[in-house]
């Protein structure tokens, strides 16, 4: 009939006359199963028979044909001849392998993310690669990679990759993406819109780069998707062809999305997990070896669960001396006023930064210490990160000079009021001095002796005394023969004090 052309491009005048046999040649490749019923039929008259075979077509796809062979015998039984009635069934079958397809994805998706749930980073890095051989072999692609975004540097690093068997192998071009090089592409990515090319030659006029980048790496077809975790853009994952053309359904789009996102989320806790074992290690190495004090108190009872050599060394505790009991039991804070300030702005903030505040040593001395405070959650528990540095010594300094200065100032003072004053004003502005003096120096009493002209005394000139305090000693006079301590004074020309 004419139909033998439309569905196999065979003129019927070129099939009729033709032997059977040069039929199925023109029409090949039939199975070898489907060649032997086709000759039981024609040949042997076998039953009416039917049966299905692939079938390739001049331009060079394979179709899918339903053949039912019908033997037509005389009266006697001799045989006449054979119908073969085709029917092109291509559509049913792809339909019915579209949905096999899908079935097979859906079960593999569903394997793939109770596998990824809760599993260690080694155990990802080894369950991954043959996920994604699975994903290939079932939605028949040759390539699958996974890039990973760097913020830092824009590119895509690839970290992950599937290649089938017949596929060349991924080149190192392909390893790094420079999205600052490819804006539409970044800006598509980062959107969450899928990159869809089914061939070269769809390429929109501003991604020739791209184009071109993929014709080095032999891909035919390529469909990119983004990969986010809670609307933040982490990566891409790529599916690719390398042996032909092909298209990318909306539907397998939607399935291939859900299973990005299950990937997504498995490499977003992998790196979350490296970045928090880093974390922990540099946490240990940071809490082990600083030279400031550190401290870890359990919020909810109080109790020290560590402490680092930089307080044991500080304090003068050892660490057994400490674990397991609260900072009041060992009587650390030297002020209740600070320690239930500090307590009260964490409990609030969450933190406290450049607080002072005082504690006492094991041996009972006191310290002033700069610290800060922050709760994180160790194991589930909520704990209190205390870091103290020692700024006694600073601060005894800085309290020395500013004493220092004042005194500085005082005397300066003193000495401006000497200054063009009549000689009969001077004794009420030594007296002032004294006073001033006195006070400064935090002392009851206050006396100028001169030397007497025979250098065997001194006489108390003038004296100042604080308010409600006695005198002590009256004397006027302080001879050296009685207080040779102060003969001292005439010939070294040292202080003499007296503790």
């Amino acid at each position: 009939s004419p139909s033998v052309e439309r569905i196999l491009s065979l003129p019927p005048e070129t099939v009729v006359g033709m032997h059977w046999r040069k039929f199925i040649d023109e029409a090949e490749p039939f199975n070898a199963e489907a060649v032997k019923r086709f000759e039981e039929c024609v040949t042997l008259g076998k039953e009416p028979d039917s049966f299905e075979a692939m079938v390739k077509h001049p331009n060079g796809t394979f179709m899918y044909f339903e053949f039912r062979l019908h033997p037509r015998r005389r009266s006697d039984g001799q045989l006449l001849h054979s119908d073969a009635i085709i029917k092109n069934i291509t559509a049913t079958k792809h339909a019915e392998e579209a949905l096999a397809d899908r079935l097979a994805f859906a079960s593999l998706t569903s394997e793939i993310s109770s596998q990824l749930i809760d599993i260690s980073p080694e155990e990802l890095a080894e369950r991954l690669p043959g996920a994604l051989a699975g994903v290939g072999q079932i939605i028949h692609v040759d390539r699958i990679s996974v890039h990973l975004y760097n913020k830092a540097e824009q590119t895509l690093e690839r970290s992950l990759s599937w290649n089938s068997a017949d596929s060349p192998p991924l080149s190192e071009q392909g390893r790094m993406i420079l999205l600052d090089s490819q804006p539409q592409y970044r800006e598509r990515m980062k959107s969450g819109e899928p990159f869809v090319m089914e061939s070269l030659d769809d390429l929109p006029a501003g991604l020739v780069q791209e184009g071109s980048d993929l014709a080095a790496m032999g891909s035919k077809s390529i469909l990119a998707i983004p990969l986010r975790v809670d609307g933040e853009f982490i990566g891409q994952m790529t599916f690719a062809t390398t042996a032909c053309e092909r298209s990318w359904p909306i539907s397998l789009i939607a399935d291939l999305r859900v299973l990005c996102d299950i990937i997504a989320n498995a490499l977003a806790r992998k790196r979350k997990d490296e970045v928090l074992r880093l974390s922990e290690d540099k946490f240990s190495k940071a809490f082990h070896c600083s030279p400031d004090s550190i401290v870890i108190v359990r919020l909810r009872d109080k109790t020290i669960l560590d402490v680092n050599s930089g307080f044991t060394e500080l304090l003068g505790y050892d660490r057994d001396d400490v674990i397991g009991r609260t900072p009041l039991e060992i009587g650390l804070w030297s002020d209740p006023r600070e320690r239930q300030a500090i307590v009260d702005d964490l409990v609030r903030d969450g933190k406290v930064t450049d607080r002072e505040f005082g504690i006492v040593a094991k041996d009972g001395h006191k310290l002033r210490m700069l610290g800060a405070s922050v709760l994180i959650d160790l194991e589930g528990e909520l704990c209190n990160i205390a870091i103290g540095r020692d700024v006694t010594k600073q601060r005894t300094s800085e309290k020395a000079i500013k004493e220092l200065r004042r005194f500085e100032s005082l005397i300066s003072k003193l000495a401006t009021g000497f200054i063009s004053i009549p000689a009969e004003a001077i004794d009420n502005q030594v007296m002032r001095g004294l006073a001033e003096l006195a006070t400064f120096l935090k002392v009851d009493h206050c006396r100028l002796c001169l030397l007497d002209p025979e250098g065997a005394r001194f006489l108390c000139t003038l004296r100042w005394g604080k308010e409600g305090s006695a005198w002590g000693d009256p004397l006027e006079e302080v001879r050296f023969a009685d207080y040779p301590i102060f003969a001292k004074l005439l010939t070294s020309n040292e202080p003499v004090a007296l503790t």
